[in-house]
């Protein structure tokens, strides 16, 4: 079945957006977890040397968000979805 995962969200009940996010961005990159532009993938940084990285993961909604955190269980606990408006970024 599926497991419920932990969000904390900076906007109080009944003032949360669902959408109008930019990105999704890790906060702790020690273990060097980077999004790959060109395969659309979190992984190691540099695995491929000819493909493209970047610390951010574009997403749009909470709902890409969740599935996201699914198919990535290695960035929950690390992720922030950052909001276009200041005040209702998701973290998880």
């Amino acid at each position: 079945m599926s497991e419920e995962i932990a969000m904390r969200f900076e906007a109080p009940k009944g003032t949360r957006l669902h959408r109008y996010f930019w990105s999704v961005t890790l906060t702790d990159t020690s273990d060097n977890l980077w999004f790959n532009t060109n395969l659309g993938i979190w992984e190691e940084y540099r695995k491929h040397p000819e493909h493209e990285y970047s610390t951010h993961a574009p997403c749009r909604t909470l709902r890409a968000y969740k599935r996201m955190l699914r198919k990535y269980p290695e960035i929950t606990g690390r992720s922030v979805l950052v909001n276009r408006y200041r005040g209702y970024d998701v973290y998880a």
